[in-house]
């Protein structure tokens, strides 16, 4: 049997990970804090200035 755990957040604390450009600005445009994904040590990077690493 599976559960399901509802979150609750706001946009502008949700982030978008994509190595897509425009998805990321469409992302952005939207509210969400966007990174586009180069490499991993550049993800990381965003991670941690972000706080979420």
């Amino acid at each position: 049997m599976a559960t399901h755990k509802v979150v609750t957040t706001t946009l502008a604390s949700s982030s978008f990970i994509d190595d897509v450009q425009h998805n990321v600005d469409a992302a952005e445009a939207h509210g969400w804090t966007g990174i586009w994904f180069e490499s991993h040590q550049q993800l990381r990077q965003h991670l941690v200035v972000f706080k979420l690493l």
